[in-house]
């Protein structure tokens, strides 16, 4: 079978979105025209009998990874309410989406028939459900639990996966090989969050699988401790802790094609920017252009332009030198030329011109390390009529513009 193509051109972002195509309610998302996965890698092994007669095939790990208090059988006979509650509760099992029928002046009854499911299998998160139908809300963002109760479930092995991935290529501490160490992932999680996973479990490498082999092991060239990190993360936990795990989860990102990783770049930046790391944190983004293809996507923040903004905020202080490990530094720079012309480009900077034009030869004379051509050429380029400049050349020049960056 063929890997599943991309939503808009991209792996899924959230862990939601992977999961929301196996649920048995919800139709494919757009760009879908086949299987999910291949079926022996992931598969409906847990069936609901519902009220109306029909049944519905669900998958056992994440539904008691979700809900510990369903009964410990297939097929489950469900009898404690009719076949549209249950319908309805599913897709928020699988991916805290809230149906239709949920919302509106109509759907108190229904909503509330849904919680008291949810409360009856033990789904986890059934006070933040009860929440999102009492405010008759379709999103709040972080407010659900699928990516706790997925990580847990892999943490504890409860995902179920003959799936095993080798680190090769690199030597562990103590002299250990990587490669004996061994991770498992749930191939719906990684067929749907990753390039790279998507390629590898499907195609002729699924095809030609056994399918009665108990475990595949899969080698992948890459560093075992992030590996590790980066299973962990696709199932739902975090990858950044500090400032240099950043490099690490862009090179990961890009080597296992998850955008999701490079949305968490940028959430970790605007959460962690002050003016002491502004500057050094817009120079790691303009390094990495991948970071643009992420930038406001499903309500991930943007890092370039929160370090603009707080740039052009503090741009008077972060010109001054500071003491920094014992040596004087003018934070302003560590900027690349260009990302200062960007800056002077808006013309919102908010000094005298002759303080900022001493600003700029301070700032040329430190990149043109003694050059004096290229001294004369940044100057150029972060001057009039090259750039705006300042509030107040702004304003001569454009009486009429909106100042707002």
């Amino acid at each position: 079978l063929s890997p599943h193509p991309p939503p808009a051109g991209v792996a899924a972002m959230s862990l939601a979105a992977a999961l929301a195509p196996l649920c048995p309610v919800a139709p494919l998302r757009p760009g879908h025209d086949g299987e999910l996965c291949n079926e022996d890698l992931v598969h409906a092994d847990l069936i609901l009998n519902l009220s109306d007669g029909s049944s519905l095939e669900c998958h056992s790990d994440l539904m008691r990874a979700r809900c510990p208090k369903l009964p410990q059988c297939s097929p489950i006979n469900v009898t404690e309410e009719d076949a549209d509650v249950v319908r309805s509760l599913l897709p928020w099992i699988y991916s805290e989406h809230l149906v239709e029928g949920i919302l509106g002046l109509d759907g108190h009854i229904l909503g509330s028939r849904v919680v008291r499911l949810a409360q009856l299998w033990g789904l986890r998160d059934a006070s933040c459900l009860q929440g999102r139908v009492a405010a008759q809300r379709h999103t709040a963002r972080g407010s659900g639990g699928l990516a706790q109760d997925v990580l847990r479930a892999y943490d504890e092995g409860a995902l179920g996966s003959k799936v095993c991935f080798r680190a090769v290529g690199a030597v562990a501490q103590a002299g250990n090989a990587d490669e004996e160490v061994l991770d498992k992932g749930w191939p719906a999680v990684l067929l749907g969050r990753s390039e790279f996973f998507r390629a590898m479990l499907s195609g002729s490498w699924a095809e030609s699988c056994d399918p009665q082999a108990k475990e595949v092991v899969v080698n992948v060239h890459w560093p075992r401790e992030q590996l590790r990190r980066l299973l962990r993360f696709l199932h739902g936990a975090s990858f950044i802790e500090e400032y240099e795990d950043l490099q690490v989860a862009v090179d990961c990102a890009k080597y296992f094609g998850v955008p999701s990783l490079l949305g968490q770049v940028h959430e970790w930046i605007v959460e962690h920017l002050s003016p002491t790391n502004a500057a050094s944190l817009w120079s790691f983004i303009e390094s990495e252009p991948q970071l643009a293809d992420v930038a406001g996507y499903e309500d991930i923040g943007d890092a370039d332009a929160a370090c603009f903004d707080l740039l052009m905020k503090h741009f008077e202080e972060l010109s001054e030198e500071v003491t920094c490990d014992g040596e004087e530094i003018v934070p302003l720079h560590s900027l690349s030329v260009s990302l200062m012309e960007r800056l002077l480009m808006s013309g919102l900077v908010d000094m005298p011109f002759r303080d900022l034009l001493v600003v700029v030869k301070k700032f040329a004379k430190a990149k043109a390390s003694g050059k004096s051509e290229l001294y004369t050429d940044i100057c150029s380029r972060l001057r009039p009529p090259r750039v705006l400049f300042n509030l107040q050349n702004r304003a001569a020049l454009m009486p009429q513009a909106d100042v707002s960056a």
